[in-house]
């Protein structure tokens, strides 16, 4: 009589485990990377106004809360410029109109505040500068190109 064949060998989960974990790291991964993007980049080509003071010098992620499109006369808004493209050593001018005429004529914002950057939160409070009631809408481009624009309405 011959032996009886020997038991298959059982094999090993391991390897499997393995693949599934580094499966579910790299979609969480690209998740998260998907989620930042859209995040920070929602606003791209949009100037927002916002209640909050940026700190100088600090622009994060491109992250503006408390974001405004009306605001009474006299209240603290601050500007954050998302431009449509990171900035090169082109030069940066800001406009202003006020219900259609102009406001602020087109002038340069200094080339160290943009170069490289995706956006720049501006610190000056605008709710010293737009103190009529009135739609102003503020406008950045580079060369012929509009980078960024945004409108704020101003109540009595």
């Amino acid at each position: 009589m011959w032996a009886a064949p020997p038991a298959p060998r059982s094999r090993s989960r391991l390897p499997l485990i393995i693949a599934a974990i580094v499966v579910v790291v790299v979609l969480a991964g690209a998740g998260l990377f998907a989620y930042s993007y859209i995040r920070n980049h929602q606003d791209a080509g949009k100037v927002v106004f916002s209640t909050d003071q940026p700190v100088a010098g600090q622009t994060i992620d491109c992250v503006v809360d408390h974001q405004v499109t009306t605001v009474a006369a006299g209240t603290h808004v601050y500007a954050t410029y998302h431009f449509s493209s990171q900035q090169g050593s082109g030069v940066v001018d800001l406009a202003i109109t006020k219900d259609g005429t102009v406001f602020l004529a087109p002038s340069a914002l200094p080339t160290a505040d943009t170069q490289g950057l995706d956006c720049v939160a501006d610190t000056s409070d605008f709710g010293t500068i737009f103190v009529d009631p009135g739609t102003y809408t503020v406008t950045l481009t580079s060369g012929v190109s509009t980078i960024a624009e945004g409108t704020l309405t101003v109540t009595p």
